[in-house]
């Protein structure tokens, strides 16, 4: 059974900017790290669309998604204008920080940028 705070806590995401545009890091809480460090990413981008910020579900080895879903997971506590412009900013030093909420555990990423968050040239 999911409680109502299981479900907000699964859905948390948090964007911290880092004041001197050093990098910046989107915290994501899934379900559990992989023990294995060497495992893929869960995530493999990051966009917006009409809908607002999405991330891009990897594949395993058997090709389905992980995490059973249909390919995306969408950020609603995300403000997407604050996270385009953290990429702005900073593009190569922006991650994504992976954090379980049920063991504590966390591993950080880079992801590439895909939709509107693609860096534009000259910036």
């Amino acid at each position: 059974m999911t409680t109502e705070l299981d479900t907000s806590i699964r859905n948390a995401a948090a964007l911290i900017l880092d004041p001197d545009l050093q990098g910046s890091v989107l915290v994501v809480c899934v379900d559990k790290i992989p023990e294995d460090l060497g495992a893929p990413p869960l995530y493999t981008g990051i966009g917006r669309d009409s809908d607002g910020v999405y991330l891009e579900v990897g594949r395993g080895s058997d090709g389905a998604f992980l995490e059973g879903t249909d390919g995306i997971r969408r950020l609603t506590s995300v403000d997407a204008e604050l996270l385009d412009l953290a990429i702005e900013l900073s593009p190569e030093a922006a991650v994504l920080k992976e954090m379980s909420f049920e063991t504590g555990a966390s591993r950080e990423y880079p992801v590439s940028f895909i939709g509107d968050f693609a860096p534009t040239p000259g910036f």
